[in-house]
């Protein structure tokens, strides 16, 4: 029997594998450190590490001054990895390491007095980034006043403005890469002014190299609503799919609200898009590495992440479409409970419609 696959483009990759293509990424956030945080285990899921955070101590008219690196993983000094090694470690371990410069403790009060300074900025983070052998830096700019008070500032034109500069400073030839982390509001024409990071992405999307986008303590958090937000942030054309993620916490203690029980995660918004974009799907990350002790959140996320492709119509899974999958099939069809290997035609419904084209691979169409 002819056998279709969902996807044309699918590498199957064992979980604990250096990954040697660009996407998807699996990423995690470190912020806290118990002791227990391993983050230089080479059997871990995860592409890349975002150590968090750069912030400036205090308001300061100079963007440069005051910084510090604020977490359970620092001693708080701008050349860490000198004094713990943590970078040497994650590169030891086949992992990127990013970091995070700003967070929800950064707003207005800091960001307005940088306007027209950020080149000076972004020579200075591009300083720690390459004093500390990291791989790139994470925008993550939360700060909603910059997209409705531009009497206060113009969030877009500093963002603009400071990713321009950045990568000047971090060029794509050298490996340097650059992501920001905006919430889902900032990418959605019906909130307003707020979705100012439309803009951002029609200016300087090209210098980008990823968003990770913060799926909690914002909506759309459900499955459906994310999946709806994620196709129409696509579709928008500002970017395309291998340069946005989708993201989660790992505990309910990890964030106000939004969270998931990785498993529901894992079937009903990591596999979708994974079935729609193939490789071409930017990946998943979750907020905070700490949580994921185990790595059951990772493992469980990256087996559908990076696992075998869908064989459309082996309903039963044996690897072959044949006459034992339409048993299977008709109890999908008469129950309406979905499966992606039941669902033919590929329009995230098992139906009717799914007959036809099922009929067809049975006969070797």
């Amino acid at each position: 029997m002819k056998i279709i696959i969902a996807s044309m483009c699918f590498l199957a990759v064992g979980l604990g594998q250096v990954y040697s293509q660009d996407t998807p990424r699996l990423i995690s956030y470190i912020s806290a450190n118990d002791g227990n945080v391993d983050w230089g285990n080479p059997n871990s899921p995860y592409t890349h590490y975002v150590l968090s955070f750069i912030v400036q101590a205090s308001p300061n008219a100079d963007p440069t001054a005051n910084l510090i690196t604020a977490g359970g993983w620092t001693d708080g000094t701008l050349v860490f990895n000198q004094n713990s090694g943590i970078v040497d470690t994650i590169h030891a371990a086949g992992k990127k390491a990013l970091i995070a410069y700003g967070g929800a403790t950064m707003d207005f009060s800091f960001y307005s007095l940088y306007v027209g300074q950020e080149p000076q900025l972004a020579a200075k983070l591009a300083e720690i980034v390459r004093d500390n052998d990291l791989d790139g830096i994470d925008i993550d700019w939360e700060d909603t006043v910059g997209f409705t008070h531009p009497n206060i500032y113009d969030g877009r034109q500093f963002l603009i403005d400071l990713t321009t500069a950045l990568r000047n400073e971090l060029p794509r030839s050298e490996g340097f890469e650059i992501s920001h982390a905006p919430q889902p509001p900032y990418l959605d024409p019906s909130h307003g002014v707020i979705a100012g990071y439309f803009d951002v992405m029609n200016a300087v999307g090209e210098e980008i190299d990823f968003l990770n986008m913060q799926y909690y303590n914002n909506q759309p958090s459900d499955p459906a609503g994310i999946l709806n937000h994620y196709q129409a942030v696509i579709n928008s054309g500002v970017l395309t799919p291998d340069q946005l993620l989708v993201g989660k916490p790992v505990a309910p203690e990890n964030a106000g609200s939004g969270f998931l029980e990785v498993a529901v995660i894992a079937n009903e918004i990591v596999r979708p898009l994974k079935d729609i974009y193939g490789n071409e799907f930017g990946g998943a990350f979750n907020w905070e590495f700490k949580s994921d002790t185990d790595f059951e959140w990772g493992n469980t996320v990256a087996a559908d992440l990076f696992g075998d492709p869908v064989v459309l119509g082996d309903v039963n899974q044996d690897g072959m479409v044949d006459l034992l999958d339409v048993a299977p099939f008709v109890l999908l069809l008469n129950e309406g409970q979905f499966q992606l290997e039941a669902d033919v035609n590929q329009d995230r419904a098992v139906d009717l419609l799914d007959v036809a084209p099922f009929v067809q691979l049975l006969s070797g169409g």
